[in-house]
């Protein structure tokens, strides 16, 4: 029993190893050494194995074969030996198509047009692309000139593993005669979710794309979450799609995080950390003043919680870290850095802490932002030649730092 197993790994190992030095021959292109392989064997079905999530959006191993492979790394002569010796693949139409669809992401036009000339199947999928059929692809890549051609034959009501509907996918790329042409069709979904409950109106916003933001709305497309909305808009930083919104939702939610995508509860983010990653001052100034503002008339300490750790750029207890001055800094922000100091320094002012020092029994000091950390990037000399030197040895000798 134990010679059994033995021989049973060592069976195992050697394919894995075969298909992995396949991998690396179609990686290369070397069309020679593949024409050896061709010779040397009886059949073309011996698949490559990924591991979980290389090409899948789970974690799940997925098995390649050698054609569809080649076609997706736009290896044309590989593709050719494969279509030379079809009668070594059992189902040659079905993987021929599945290597079509997976072309459409090689960007080699010519072999592109060689596969499709074989007439494949477009609504098959290849394995190796989220369970999207040919136009879907198309759609997501722009190629518009594919996407008319494939469209007669094609099933325009797909979703991907992700939730993606065609509309989805033609936002993503942003392809205006794309576009026009999903819109157009009869009884679409304008206000279809994904798996991560964002329609094609939030991807665009996420993209910053405003003509394809103002035309969803003038078709008819909702904002349907306004919170996770205004999140995403954050994402985007385009201060004329902010503009608009804010202008049809003067107050949304600026205390509410929301995790990107497929993103952890741990790596949610608040409107502010957005707008400050996007480098967009507009949103970032707006956001802190209405915070502010905010504060002004509701002292909350959930709120003045969520304001101080992002002025701090780490929570209290030093478990989280959060977008702040660190990026404004790394960006060469000034702007953006003095209105982050002067919002912590107003902050300071309000001894916040006072407010909650019976009932939590903190210590005095647990909502003062920490000011170091705004010059923790710099030495004297470099601090005083970006923000002035009075500006710098004012905020230096009240931080008790030595110059």
């Amino acid at each position: 029993m134990k010679k059994a197993s033995i021989f049973l790994l060592i069976v195992l190992f050697s394919n894995f190893s075969f298909t992995q030095s396949l991998m690396r021959i179609i990686d290369k292109g070397d069309s020679e050494k593949f024409k050896i392989y061709i010779d040397k064997g009886e059949s073309l079905d011996e698949y490559i194995l990924f591991e979980g999530g290389k090409h899948t959006y789970n974690n799940e191993d997925l098995l390649i074969h050698p054609m569809v492979y080649a076609a997706e790394l736009g290896q044309f002569e590989i593709v050719k030996l494969c279509v030379k010796n079809k009668d070594k693949i059992e189902d040659f139409h079905n993987i021929m198509s599945k290597a079509f669809v997976a072309s459409l992401d090689s960007g080699n036009d010519d072999l592109i047009s060689y596969l499709f000339n074989l007439n494949p199947n477009v609504n098959e999928f290849c394995g190796t692309c989220y369970s999207r059929n040919a136009i879907m692809i198309t759609a997501v890549n722009g190629l518009d000139k594919w996407y008319f051609k494939i469209k007669p034959n094609a099933d325009l009501n797909q979703i991907d593993e992700v939730g993606y509907t065609l509309l989805h996918l033609a936002v993503l790329s942003s392809n205006t005669a794309i576009i026009n042409d999903v819109l157009s069709m009869p009884n679409i979904n304008l206000n279809a979710k994904d798996s991560f409950h964002k329609t094609a109106l939030n991807l665009a916003v996420i993209d910053s794309s405003e003509s394809t933001y103002f035309t969803l709305l003038k078709k008819g497309s909702q904002i349907l979450d306004t919170n996770d909305f205004f999140s995403d808009i954050t994402i985007g930083g385009n201060s004329i799609i902010f503009n608009d919104f804010i202008k049809k939702i003067p107050n949304p939610n600026l205390w509410q995080n929301h995790k990107y995508m497929d993103y952890t509860d741990e790596e949610a983010t608040y409107p502010l950390e957005n707008a400050i990653l996007s480098n967009n001052n507009t949103i970032s100034f707006w956001i802190l003043d209405q915070m502010i503002s905010e504060l002004k008339t509701n002292k909350s300490e959930e709120k003045i919680k969520i304001l101080y750790n992002i002025l701090n750029g780490y929570d209290y207890a030093g478990l989280k870290d959060y977008i702040s001055v660190t990026t404004a800094i790394e960006n060469n922000n000034k702007p953006l850095f003095e209105k982050l100091l002067k919002t912590a320094l107003w902050f300071n002012e309000q001894k916040f802490s006072a407010l909650y020092v019976d009932k939590n029994e903190v210590d005095e000091f647990e909502y003062d932002v920490d000011l170091e950390v705004y010059f923790s990037k710099f030495d004297y000399k470099d601090a005083k030649k970006m923000f002035g030197k009075e500006y710098v040895e004012l905020f230096y000798e009240d931080l008790g730092i030595e110059f």
